[in-house]
């Protein structure tokens, strides 16, 4: 063999294990942690070694702020992700240590702060629940405490007075042996429909206007003789397109993609808006 094929050979080997080099490197960059101050793709070794010193200073100020219960160490945390977090672990265990549900609204997310109001909503009164300032999270409150004291005194006028209709629907199901599903007055609702519309389970026309409640509702009128129904888009993907907030969109999108809207879904949905949005809306088989 020449010289020129073991010099030809030569430098594709030498490409072949920079490439592999490269790529390499390109995936270790992928597992790093995203510093939001600088570009992990543009950035030198040195840049990226002095992201990934403050990250773990940042980690072990999170685990110091936890251990010490302090939310002005929290404050110190450069990561903004990490930061919030910080905080809203340290509130959300200051308002169970005090039992306090007020102090709920003290904590700096949505999702957290609903979680911490239905938590204590359990062990509380409807009367505990008047004192919240927002009033979603009253009504998730007293959804709460309604919804166990109907069952603990065996009493449907009680959950007649819950505020969510996915929960009062439940209520009154399980009191009076109802199935959830069932159409008792043959009309094209089910139980669960004529709860949350606020049509009579037990009569065919509600507003005796001489349609039928399912006929009214799948047409687009109220079928409780309050006028035309609000016919908004179902929550599908053209739905989230449509919305002209961005970051609704993007939320919208990420909830909903590829998701059956039922009550399982529904409910796993984080931005409160939406997900009250999604349950009064939800496709009902």
């Amino acid at each position: 063999m020449n010289k020129n094929y073991w010099y030809f050979l030569s430098v594709i080997l030498f490409l072949a294990l920079g490439l592999a080099g490269f790529l390499i490197y390109q995936k270790s960059l992928e597992s790093l942690p995203v510093d939001p101050g600088i570009d992990i793709k543009q950035a030198t070794p040195a840049e990226l070694q002095q992201a990934q010193d403050r990250l773990e200073k940042d980690q072990a100020t999170f685990s110091e702020a936890q251990t010490s219960n302090d939310l002005e160490l929290c404050k110190t945390i450069t990561n903004s992700d990490l930061r919030k977090n910080c905080n809203v672990q340290i509130q959300f265990n200051n308002a169970f240590a005090s039992q306090k549900i007020n102090d709920c609204e003290k904590i700096d997310d949505k999702m957290f702060k609903t979680s911490c109001v239905e938590n204590l909503a359990t062990s509380g009164t409807s009367t505990g629940c008047q004192i919240l300032s927002d009033d979603e999270l009253k009504d998730a409150c007293l959804s709460i405490t309604y919804y166990n004291q109907a069952k603990a005194e065996n009493k449907t006028e009680i959950c007649n007075q819950i505020p969510e209709l996915i929960r009062r629907a439940n209520c009154l199901s399980e009191l009076q042996k109802v199935d959830l599903h069932s159409d008792a007055d043959e009309d094209g609702f089910d139980f669960l429909q004529e709860i949350i519309n606020g049509t009579d389970p037990n009569l065919k026309d509600t507003d005796n206007d001489g349609y039928q409640d399912g006929y009214e509702f799948q047409n687009g009128f109220n079928p409780d003789g309050r006028g035309p129904l609000n016919t908004q888009l179902p929550i599908n993907i053209d739905y989230c397109k449509s919305l002209t907030d961005n970051n609704l969109k993007i939320t919208c999108l990420q909830e909903f993609e590829g998701n059956p809207l039922d009550l399982f879904n529904c409910e796993k949905v984080k931005n409160q808006s939406l997900r009250s949005y999604c349950l009064k809306n939800m496709d009902i088989k």
